[in-house]
């Protein structure tokens, strides 16, 4: 018998090539070489199935199982950002993902071969899936999946009752823009009094850094202003408490909103502990924005709360709303 130097399986002595890759260039076994048996070419799967590629690199085609390797990685961030970027439709992300799967279903095709474990594959296959686990992917450094415990954002959100809708939180925007008031901010509790330590909490921005709101008639108005849907805001009624966190203006209505930091509130206002309560959220607890949801399938799609405009238009409407403001501001010598 003798092997393939290609794939490294074992032929018959009178074979011309080899009859799996096509390989003319043969090798004697080395006593004492440790092999997984040529004849389980499902075994370079399930090496692919652990680290993409590996299966391809057992039978010595290193350069295509650093294509595959990188190219699956770096497919699956872009999968991740699609669906993340609430400026692309849900179904971009549902496009995108299916052509990432046909790929790793091509990638899996590739490793179902015979092949060869020697100790320098097994060193490799050890070190490259300790990094993979260690170091976090692309896809992670731009989104990550998270679900809603509670129902402090219902409608919006589905939480305490069923199964909780499972969501996406983008990690990406914020990595280049400020947080703005309407979204659904995704924060750290770390160092906030009054709330459990190191868990993630999903509320709405309504107040922005340095302004002064009031709660009145079920209304937010920031430096005297009410905040419509063009302010990004849905139509929800808010509701006020007597021991919410607040300042010097009429008790349970008025909260001055820190300089570096931004006043949250839960869509189900009534049901939700929120900056009327504990106050403002600093920014470097800012973990990201949910910008899907991905299951029960039956409520896919971006979040939005019932009556709430598109949200290319709505925030179209936000950044002239905005503009409007800061000239009125300006005049008046606010």
């Amino acid at each position: 018998m003798k092997r393939c130097a290609r794939c490294g399986r074992e032929i018959d002595d009178a074979a011309s090539s080899c009859p799996s890759c096509g390989g003319s260039e043969f090798a004697r076994p080395q006593p004492g070489t440790k092999t997984i048996s040529n004849r389980r070419p499902w075994a370079g799967v399930l090496f692919s199935l652990l680290v993409p590629g590996f299966g391809i690199a057992r039978g010595d085609r290193f350069g295509l199982a650093v294509a595959w390797f990188f190219g699956l990685e770096l497919g699956l961030g872009v999968v991740a950002a699609t669906f993340a970027l609430e400026s692309l439709p849900f179904v971009v992300g549902l496009a995108t993902g299916a052509c990432w799967l046909m790929a790793v279903l091509v990638m899996l095709y590739q490793s179902y071969r015979p092949g060869r474990m020697t100790f320098k594959h097994w060193a490799a296959f050890a070190g490259v899936l300790a990094l993979s686990v260690w170091l976090p992917s692309p896809a992670e450094l731009v989104a990550h999946p998270f679900k809603m415990p509670t129902g402090s954002m219902r409608p919006t959100l589905e939480g305490a009752s069923g199964r909780g809708d499972h969501l996406i939180v983008d990690r990406l925007t914020y990595r280049f823009c400020s947080p703005r008031r309407g979204d659904l901010l995704v924060f750290l509790t770390r160092g906030i009094s009054g709330l459990p330590q190191d868990q993630i909490y999903v509320k709405r921005i309504v107040g922005m850094p340095g302004e002064r709101l009031e709660i009145r008639g079920g209304s937010v108005f920031a430096n005297g202003v009410r905040l419509t849907s063009a302010d990004g805001l849905p139509p929800i009624k808010y509701a006020t408490a007597d021991f919410m966190h607040r300042d010097d203006g009429p008790p349970g209505s008025s909260y001055a909103v820190d300089k570096e930091g931004y006043f949250v509130l839960g869509d189900n206002s009534t049901n939700s502990l929120d900056s009327r309560h504990w106050g403002c959220v600093p920014r470097e607890n800012v973990y990201g924005k949910v910008t899907g949801i991905y299951y029960p399938f039956s409520r896919a799609g971006r979040p939005r709360y019932p009556g709430e405009p598109d949200g290319a238009a709505n925030r179209s409407q936000q950044v002239r709303s905005e503009t409007n403001r800061t000239s009125a501001g300006a005049g008046s010598g606010h």
